[in-house]
């Protein structure tokens, strides 16, 4: 194929200069974010519970972000409570649930610890990326 056929095919995508360049910005801005994590993984024959722990921790990310965020301002039992109920949410909400602990009280600090933390972690994407995953019907108000 000649080059002319390959700019014939992108104007199709980007009519005018000016929307190509947009696009070449966006992709060179998301190319100097941070990069994600990746995971390699061997020999987990009969290690479910292990394995999951590590998907479900981030393999000590979200602990560390807990700590980087949280560090002084709260007790290792709270942080340590805030990762439990990220990483096992059903299991930390019943268990709160049958001690009586999920007051308003609890719920407000929660929810505001939570944005705190989910702002830490979202600010290596783009908004664009971040807005998609939020669930439609209260993307506007986490936003």
């Amino acid at each position: 194929m000649r080059d002319m056929d390959y700019l014939t095919l992108l104007s199709h995508e980007f009519p005018t200069a000016r929307s190509c360049a947009a696009e070449m910005i966006n992709l060179k801005a998301i190319l100097a974010l941070p990069k994600g994590n990746e995971y390699f993984f061997s020999d987990i024959h009969g290690e479910y519970e292990s394995f999951i722990h590590l998907m479900r921790s981030a393999s000590g990310v979200i602990r560390a972000k807990i700590e980087e965020i949280f560090g002084s301002l709260y007790s290792e039992d709270e942080k340590q409570a805030l990762a439990n109920l990220i990483y096992y949410p059903s299991e930390t909400l019943n268990d709160y649930k049958h001690a009586n602990k999920l007051t308003d009280e609890w719920y407000e600090s929660t929810i505001h610890q939570l944005i705190a933390l989910c702002r830490e972690v979202a600010s290596k994407y783009t908004r664009s990326k971040v807005r998609k995953k939020l669930p439609q019907e209260y993307g506007y108000a986490i936003e």
